[in-house]
């Protein structure tokens, strides 16, 4: 664990996360989204690849995307609650 503290990660910048979201959605919905790379980074200090993670405020769902990236590699059995009342939904 103390590596990683001190160690430099790239866990890539809020622009990477909004080329990313260009990208999938065609416009700019999120003015701050989050990089997956870093929730993701985040998420394996968590060793327990069955846990449960709630992110109540969703957004463009950063966690769902990290939680899916991050079983796809480990063959982990992680889930997600994701909650988000934004005005951009119908």
């Amino acid at each position: 664990m103390d590596e990683m503290i001190n160690s430099k990660v790239n866990v890539g910048t809020n622009e990477n996360a909004g080329t990313d979201l260009l990208d999938i959605l065609g416009n700019k919905e999120f003015d701050f989204p989050k990089p997956v790379s870093l929730i993701k980074y985040l998420m394996k200090f968590d060793e327990n690849d069955q846990s449960i993670f709630l992110d109540y405020f969703a957004g463009s769902g950063t966690t769902g995307h990290s939680v899916i990236n991050l079983n796809r590699e480990d063959k982990g059995k992680r889930k997600y609650i994701l909650v988000e009342m934004g005005e951009y939904f119908d």
